[in-house]
């Protein structure tokens, strides 16, 4: 028996190769919040995955990669590509202690890039990490569209 559940949390405890939808809503004002979570598959040369989230509380919708290594604390933007498009720089903040950027998607510049996201099969995001590497992580888009729909409502 022991042996079962073992095997059972590490199966749901490993990597999320698809897309992971939550809606809660904040105790102490009421709003509602959704987002969507897709991990990346490839892990990338050193081993170290990212995640791709998409966010909402009915006012913003944001666009987060967080990685398992620090970045460059400089605030200039974030370069992203969806497919065989032009490489796109967008402003970016960094958060959750330099390991993640957030991108703000309410902006009017924005919505070209989620369309190419809607229609597109992979995004690329290339960062820069605290020793000065430039990193380059691909996120498969498949149901990206409709995770938007349920997270942007």
């Amino acid at each position: 028996m022991k042996l079962i559940i073992l095997i059972f949390v590490a199966a749901i405890s490993g990597p999320i190769h698809g897309w992971h939808f939550e809606e809660s809503t904040d105790p102490f004002t009421g709003e509602s919040y959704r987002h969507s979570t897709k991990e990346q598959v490839d892990y990338g040369r050193h081993g170290e995955g990212a995640r791709l989230s998409l966010a909402s509380d009915g006012r913003s919708l944001v666009l987060t990669v967080s990685f398992e290594f620090f970045l460059e604390p400089s605030q200039g933007p974030l370069l992203v590509r969806v497919d065989d498009n032009r490489p796109t720089e967008v402003p970016k903040t960094l958060a959750f202690s330099e390991k993640a950027v957030r991108v703000d998607l309410k902006r009017g510049d924005a919505e070209p890039l989620l369309a190419q996201m809607r229609s597109g099969q992979r995004f690329y995001v290339r960062v820069e990490d605290r020793h000065g590497v430039q990193r380059t992580r691909v996120f498969k888009l498949n149901d990206f569209a409709a995770h938007y729909q349920k997270v942007a409502g």
